[in-house]
């Protein structure tokens, strides 16, 4: 049982929801499950929710210069229904792995990001994969930060004191191919394990790429030292289980210690060919 009392706010203002989250005690209220996590691990220090509801344009979700913007109190269905998602397969892909629809319908994309956790974790990692960037507001400006801040070698980074995230920007997709691949799990399960992957190529040379693991570590983690490896390189079949090998050598912050590490590791290879592998068939297609 949770025995402590929390005071609402609800403000109407960017000004007002600042100078609230300014404030030691106060959090910005997600209708996830992250506020009920965090109460049971104990935050001795939080005693008022705010909510950001009331505030116009959080909950926007459009093209502006071949950028697609989500306001941080967008919802995932929001997304799921908007046209644009068409154009991000691997966020598409990474969205629908959640079955629960109250948690399709309540979670923000703002939260996502406040909070990490393994709900999140298949949209955090498209995000990543994608360079999406976040707008950041503080009392003294507003910048924009790249989604990798928040998840440092799988480990989450949180916001500056009285930081307020008020958008996710994605860049125009251009020629760039991308996809987010998970493990079967049982019926109604959201999937806990998964791959997030965008290129770019130049013929059959990768110009770019980006591979992210989601569900291994407390945060989504990019695995750079492959990206540098594969970079400037074609995807073969001996590329492709050179990358396998180089990632059971590369150091991964298991954070699941319920699962054995050997396993996670191999189920990591497994997830980071097959996604090579569906891309190579896209692009040659």
């Amino acid at each position: 049982m949770i025995g402590i009392q929390l005071t609402y706010k609800a403000p109407e203002t960017l000004k007002e929801a600042l100078d609230l989250v300014g404030r030691e005690g106060h959090q910005i209220l997600t209708a996830d499950q992250s506020l009920i996590s965090d109460l049971k691990k104990g935050v001795p220090s939080l005693h008022t929710l705010v909510s950001l509801r009331k505030i116009p344009g959080l909950s926007s979700i459009n093209i502006d210069n071949g950028e697609l913007r989500i306001g941080a109190s967008a919802s995932y269905n929001s997304l799921l229904t908007h046209e644009a998602l068409n154009q991000y397969p691997a966020l598409a892909q990474a969205l629908a792995t959640i079955p629960d629809p109250h948690l399709r319908h309540h979670s923000t994309f703002g939260g996502a990001l406040s909070h990490g956790g393994r709900i999140h974790a298949p949209v955090l990692a498209a995000l990543m994969a994608l360079d999406a960037s976040v707008v950041v507001l503080t009392r003294d400006n507003d910048t924009r930060l790249p989604i990798h801040y928040f998840s440092q070698n799988g480990n989450r980074v949180l916001l500056p004191q009285g930081g307020l995230i008020t958008m996710i920007v994605l860049p125009e997709p251009a020629a760039k191919s991308s996809a987010y691949l998970t493990v079967n799990q049982l019926a109604g399960r959201q999937a806990n394990h998964g791959i997030a992957i965008s290129l770019t190529q130049s013929g059959d040379t990768l110009d770019q790429i980006r591979l992210i693991l989601a569900g291994f570590t407390e945060q989504p983690i990019r695995l750079k030292n492959i990206e540098e490896k594969l970079a400037g390189s074609s995807l073969t079949p001996d590329s492709i289980k050179s990358a396998a090998d180089q990632l059971g050598q590369d150091e991964l912050p298991i954070h699941n210690d319920r699962i054995p590490e050997g396993y996670q590791r191999h189920l990591a290879g497994v997830l980071l060919q097959r996604a090579l592998k569906s891309l190579t068939k896209q692009t040659v297609s």
